[in-house]
């Protein structure tokens, strides 16, 4: 008979157990922050000339917005009047209908955009025009300097690596995947435990191990065991291998997008697909 090695004992009793499914990615459970910081950047400022024949189109203006926009908001500066609206058209092409004071939109970029259509307003007004940002500063961080360059390739390697294929785009794991066992967003894993999970896979499970080296010949990197070792126990080798570079920012995302933030919502999810993206309808 194996002796196991200490570091394996816990996986291997939760293996062995009829409770598979409350396993090592699932205990302890840590308190949910689900409340995401939002900013509002201003990107445009637009204004709009009206008489007594009405309201002229707007000059045309271009919108650029960050990478974690995941709405624009119009705001009026005026005396609109509670049914004045506005539409808004690029290159002749309406995006959208009916906009009034602090209406958000999806995210409309380019040069040749217009206020068109404006109905409603008795004199002259400006429509700035704000991107809404998840915000990544500082302050919003509980005092953290976040290194958004590093939480971007960090996302990019959770898709490249296909993390995504059985944690989801939100990390909470789904029907067909072990469900709550794979859902990091309820783990309270250190960076260390998610650095080994990500490397040597999780015996006994599908969870497979992404090290270029672990489990070759008499190499014990991973729980302190060979391969032949932990025979029928052993973990899948992931089609993809991760490198040192990849695991920090992989661990870095996962550490400030995934775990522990509870169920996901539906600013996370356009943050993560885009606005137009039909993976996020479910939470509207």
């Amino acid at each position: 008979m194996v002796r196991l090695s200490r570091r394996l004992r816990g996986f291997v009793q939760v293996a062995c157990s009829a409770a598979l499914l409350g396993s090592f990615f699932a205990i302890p459970a840590v308190q949910a922050h689900n409340n995401p910081s939002f900013r509002e950047d201003l990107i445009a400022t637009v204004p709009v000339t009206c008489g007594a024949d009405g309201c002229q189109d707007s000059a045309a203006f271009a919108l650029t917005w960050e990478p974690k926009t995941v709405q624009l908001i119009w705001r009026v500066e005026g005396d609109p009047g509670a049914k004045a609206h506005f539409a808004v058209a690029q290159d002749g092409k309406t995006l959208a209908e009916t906009v009034a004071d602090g209406d958000a939109t999806g995210r409309f970029e380019g040069k040749g955009i217009q206020i068109v259509g404006a109905a409603g307003f008795d004199a002259n007004f400006t429509v700035k025009v704000y991107a809404k940002v998840l915000d990544r500063s500082a302050a919003a961080e509980g005092g953290k300097v976040v290194d958004t360059a590093l939480l971007d390739r960090g996302k990019k390697v959770f898709e490249s690596a296909n993390c995504i294929g059985c944690h989801k785009w939100h990390g909470s794991g789904g029907g067909g995947y072990g469900g709550a066992a794979l859902s990091l967003r309820q783990s309270a894993l250190d960076d260390d435990q998610l650095r080994t999970v990500i490397l040597c896979g999780r015996p006994n499970t599908g969870m497979p191990y992404h090290s270029r080296t672990a489990y070759k010949g008499d190499d014990t990197s991973c729980y302190d065991m060979t391969a032949t070792q932990l025979g029928e126990m052993m973990p899948p080798k992931a089609p993809k291998s991760v490198s040192d570079r990849q695991l920090d920012a992989l661990v870095y995302y996962l550490r400030h997008d995934v775990v522990g933030k509870g169920e996901p919502t539906l600013e996370e999810c356009k943050a993560f697909w885009g606005d137009k993206s039909r993976m996020c309808s479910i939470y509207e």
